[in-house]
């Protein structure tokens, strides 16, 4: 399978693969930017059965199904894969078990999305989104990494998908946002290559400890924009303070892979990280557009010779 097309699955996890209770139903159409036919919001993404549609023609980014066998069980084999890798070269520590069993632990035991999530800096991500959101226009939004939902509720935007890894997280997020038509949310298993003007990534790159997973994750949240991708998180390699932290210079991964993508603008925190407290962060906003407008995800800019 070409790189361009990686199983997302790579983020999935066991836990995370059981069955969603009953949310809203009659979601209507998402009619997203770049053209092409009106996607439904998966049935899955809406009320949480695993009855999957097949997969539509386009060229959009990601398929996760393909002619190797039964995706769930692909998806799991993925997983036990890159565990077993990681462990054998020591870089999972005793007790981790990996990314998104941490995470579906971590709000299974009543945890939540992080101080990042909640306070003064919930506040400034939320001031800095939705001026962007404004000036540019923006009619629908993927975000990679939607945790519990507490940031979104501070965001004005139009259509949105959330995507997670966690199905505590987004069981959380059905309940929260049942009434509001414009909201859907899925697992990383369900998410069906759906496109977007904006997605983003919020707090979440520093949390992807694994190579193979971070990769798979940048591929989706880059192949799934039409117009910009949003991306606030560190930007510097160095280990993280605790077993779920490992920081990247993640510019260098979207020069190497994303080259028709541009850093546009660096928004730096109003609240940087000094003195260890809740209420301070290590990550800036960086806005990236198309190069080329209208270029296909994944691909490389032409020559400008």
């Amino acid at each position: 399978m070409p790189d361009g097309r990686r199983r997302l699955a790579l983020l999935d996890d066991a836990p995370a693969r059981r069955a969603g209770p009953p949310g809203r139903a009659g979601a209507g159409l998402l009619r997203l930017a770049g053209g092409g036919h009106p996607l439904a919001f998966p049935r899955q993404c809406r009320d949480g059965r695993r009855q999957r549609p097949p997969d539509p023609p386009n060229d959009r980014g990601l398929r996760l199904s393909g002619p190797s066998g039964d995706r769930s069980v692909r998806s799991l084999q993925d997983v036990v894969r890159v565990a077993r890798r990681f462990a054998r070269t020591g870089q999972l520590r005793a007790g981790f078990a990996g990314s998104a069993s941490y995470w579906e632990e971590r709000y299974q035991n009543g945890g939540n999305s992080g101080p990042g999530s909640y306070g003064r800096l919930a506040e400034f991500k939320a001031e800095i989104l939705n001026d962007f959101i404004r000036r540019e226009a923006v009619t629908s939004v993927i975000e990679f990494g939607c945790g519990d939902g507490s940031q979104l509720a501070l965001l004005d935007c139009g259509d949105y998908l959330g995507v997670d890894v966690s199905v505590t997280a987004v069981e959380a997020c059905r309940r929260r946002f049942a009434g509001d038509d414009g909201k859907a949310f899925c697992l990383v298993a369900d998410y069906a290559s759906e496109t977007a003007d904006m997605t983003l990534s919020l707090d979440v790159v520093y949390h992807l400890v694994e190579d193979a997973v971070f990769d798979a994750y940048m591929r989706a949240l880059f192949d799934a924009a039409t117009r910009f991708v949003v991306v606030y998180a560190s930007n510097h390699d160095a280990p993280g303070p605790s077993v779920h932290v490992r920081h990247r210079r993640f510019t260098d991964w979207i020069a190497a892979n994303r080259p028709e993508w541009t850093l546009r603008d660096v928004v730096a925190n109003r609240f940087p990280f000094k003195d260890d407290t809740a209420e301070e962060s290590f990550a800036d906003f960086h806005f990236f557009d198309r190069a080329v407008p209208g270029s296909a995800p994944g691909s490389v800019a032409p020559d400008a010779g």
